[in-house]
């Protein structure tokens, strides 16, 4: 076998890949479980590898997908920065701080079964730093769009 070392950039899409693919092939119940925890290897792991080649961009989803999650942000207080002036490093960089600090929380629909689990359709990220505090709230559906636009994966 022939060792390959690949870019940083490189290396983030193939994670990404392998991390959807992992996500993709759960077939239990605890399918936005499985989800938040890929978030791990989709958001915070790229971001801590290439955090100066930024490779998280605006131009890489489609204006819609921006606008939607710029509509998600329920507070801030970024400089007095209105809703629609977050772009997506800024928004997915606290997403990424949510996640990293325990800052989740999940909304969604109790089931109409006992034993059956809680379908997951939404999450609260909040970012609360020192001065800073941030928070969105993103569906299940749209965060998996975002993901899979960010590393142009099918």
């Amino acid at each position: 076998m022939m060792s390959v070392n690949l870019n940083r950039e490189e290396f983030v899409k193939e994670f990404a890949k392998r991390t959807l693919y992992n996500y993709k092939s759960y077939a239990g119940q605890y399918e936005q479980t499985q989800f938040v925890n890929s978030l791990i290897g989709l958001l915070v792991i790229p971001k801590e590898i290439s955090y100066k080649n930024r490779i998280i961009k605006n131009k890489q989803i489609s204006a819609d997908l921006i606008e939607e999650l710029q509509c998600g942000i329920t507070e801030h207080s970024l400089n007095e920065m209105e809703h629609d002036e977050a772009d997506l490093n800024t928004i997915m960089r606290h997403v990424r701080n949510a996640i990293c600090h325990g800052g989740i929380e999940f909304r969604g629909e109790y089931p109409v079964l006992h034993n059956d689990p809680i379908k997951i359709e939404k999450i609260l990220f909040t970012d609360d730093y020192g001065d800073e505090f941030f928070q969105i709230e993103i569906s299940t559906k749209t965060l998996m769009e975002v993901v899979k636009q960010i590393f142009a994966i099918e």
